[in-house]
């Protein structure tokens, strides 16, 4: 397995390019998700947290859940619309939690990971953070680590393990 995840992070890299617009996102309403089967018995779940410039349709539109089955066959891939507005509300992380972890986890699966894409990757790192061991893993690429006060925050505590 530990041979798979570079060469996923290699793959959606390329599947998601750099280009795109910022995403709006309606608080008021539950996050977006699109759940992705795997072809057989799933006993992984990957959520997958979108980058600034994505959302939901952006990442079904380059099929991410595809890339990362091709490595992961026994995962399914929980896609959602996570944008920047459910971050300026505040409650990302506690509502990626009760909205989507728990109901992930609830579903039987062995194993739960967070895969975040830039603004993603941060709140993955943020959803870690407030809910340790909650996720199985987490595969981050390109993360947001937001500005210059906040990385020297996190490199003023020792690193992200101890912040």
């Amino acid at each position: 397995m530990a041979k798979t995840i570079p060469h996923v992070m290699l793959c959606v890299l390329l599947v998601l390019g750099l280009g795109g617009c910022a995403a709006g996102g309606d608080v008021t309403r539950p996050i977006p998700t699109a759940r992705i089967a795997a072809r057989s018995a799933a006993d992984r779940a990957v959520i997958v947290l979108p980058g600034r410039g994505d959302n939901l349709d952006s990442l079904q539109r380059r099929n991410l859940a595809g890339v990362i089955q091709r490595y992961w066959p026994d995962a399914d891939v929980i896609l959602t619309g996570l944008t920047l507005p459910f971050y300026r509300q505040g409650r990302a992380t506690a509502r990626l939690h009760e909205e989507v972890v728990v109901p992930t986890r609830e579903r039987g699966y062995r194993e739960i990971w967070l895969l975040g894409i830039s603004l993603g990757g941060m709140g993955a790192i943020l959803y870690e953070h407030e809910h340790p061991g909650e996720v199985d893993g987490i595969v981050l690429l390109s993360p947001y680590l937001g500005e210059a006060a906040l990385q020297d925050e996190i490199r003023n505590a020792g690193g992200l393990a101890k912040w």
